[in-house]
């Protein structure tokens, strides 16, 4: 586990975000407004490591309330 942490860690440090796409575009905010559900949006970024965290623990949390985690790509 403490290797983990300090691989996310690293990776965080590195992470270099694409400053177009920090604010969801019109046709993502229009997705996740037709979904009516919650929607976590990524950014494009250079190590997809946040975006894998984050579905691997919504997985976790989608068994115990009865839902289905997705990643969608636009």
């Amino acid at each position: 586990m403490s290797q983990r942490i300090d691989r996310r860690f690293a990776n965080w440090q590195g992470l270099h975000i694409d400053k177009d796409t920090v604010e969801p575009d019109e046709l993502a905010r229009a997705f996740m407004d037709y979904l009516d559900c919650e929607c976590t949006y990524f950014p494009s970024m250079s190590d997809d490591d946040p975006i894998m965290s984050a579905y691997t623990y919504a997985q976790r949390r989608g068994v115990g309330v009865g839902v289905d985690s997705w990643l969608l790509d636009q």
